[in-house]
């Protein structure tokens, strides 16, 4: 085991036991509140706004479409300016059909975690507090420019000094800290919800904001997210047609991952993957018994399988990244 291992688990355990102060929690709701009213959401209040939201009320049938400056569009907004907690929820809801309005899912179906870089000198430096040293010092090469940067970290293509390419997810500087007060007042308001409101009763809001909330700090946790995928790799390692990375340990912790950049087209360039020959009917087929093993031999699934977390491997199987959700 390396060094990095035992060393990242503390830190991991520190960040989560990591307790809100109340003033941490007033200037935050400050901040909340001011966003909500400058999108005016404080129309929610009116008799009949906030039922529209939820499928199966009078108010959400009817509403027959969106409009531009609607309640819909100006959530979105709102989630989209209070941050990556606030993101992820909205996408999370955008999946709930079976309780959410169909006006509200096709506005939270814009939701993006897409956000501007952090500057290479604040990814160097995040890597050298969690690693002991900076990235050039510990790959061959690191690229300064990030593959993808999302609301919680962003990635970089770099080499081992043995030759290997690998992708190195780096974690945000003060995304846990902001994070960390932001589920607080989530869990709080979602009781609160489940006791004054009768609607966030019989949809069990308290009870899916419980699960939602343990899934993002687990998200949060690169750590969990490298065992998950030494997990899954292992099971399919003697399967012809999946794909799992490597984890490098010496070089991860629970804010930096270093793991094997798989040579495949993401799930979104269908038109590269048309290029390229990939039979995309028998790509599907593969993934689909992929989930039947990990569901029924493995007891455990690659929840976030959305196409930007498949790959059409060069060599024809189907790869699989980001198990920072597994259920």
């Amino acid at each position: 085991p390396s060094l990095a291992r035992p060393h990242a688990e503390r830190w991991s355990s520190m960040s989560e036991q990591r307790a809100v102060g109340r003033g941490e929690r007033v200037d935050r709701y400050q901040e909340i509140a001011g966003i909500l009213m400058d999108e005016r959401l404080y129309e929610l209040l009116t008799p009949g706004s906030f039922d529209r939201l939820f499928v199966g009320t009078d108010a959400a049938r009817a509403v027959a479409i969106d409009q531009p400056g609607s309640i819909e569009s100006r959530i979105r907004r709102a989630l989209e300016r209070l941050g990556p907690a606030f993101i992820k929820a909205g996408q999370l809801a955008a999946t709930r059909r079976d309780l959410v309005a169909p006006t509200l899912v096709a506005e939270l179906e814009k939701l993006q975690d897409d956000v501007p870089a952090v500057p290479y000198e604040d990814i160097a430096a995040r890597v050298e507090e969690e690693l002991g040293a900076p990235p050039d010092d510990l790959y061959a090469h690191f690229e300064r420019e990030p593959l993808a940067a999302a609301s919680i970290g962003q990635v970089h293509r770099a080499r081992l000094p043995d030759g290997r390419r690998v992708v190195v997810k780096v974690q945000r500087p003060g995304v846990t800290e902001q994070m960390a007060v932001d589920l607080d007042i989530m869990e709080r308001q979602s009781r609160m919800a489940g006791d004054r409101l009768k609607i966030a009763r019989d949809l069990d809001v308290p009870g899916i904001a419980s699960r939602f909330l343990g899934a993002l700090r687990s998200e949060l946790d690169y750590l969990r997210e490298a065992r998950n995928m030494e997990l899954f790799r292992e099971r399919f390692e003697e399967e012809g047609d999946v794909a799992i990375p490597w984890v490098d340990w010496e070089r991860t912790t629970s804010r930096v991952l270093t793991m094997e950049e798989l040579d495949g087209i993401p799930g979104t360039r269908t038109e590269e993957m048309d290029a390229a020959g990939v039979d995309r009917a028998a790509m599907v087929q593969k993934g689909v018994n992929a989930y039947f093993i990990q569901i029924f031999e493995l007891g455990a699934f690659h929840s976030d399988p959305h196409q930007g977390n498949l790959f059409a491997m060069s060599d024809g199987r189907v790869g699989f990244v980001d198990f920072g959700r597994v259920s």
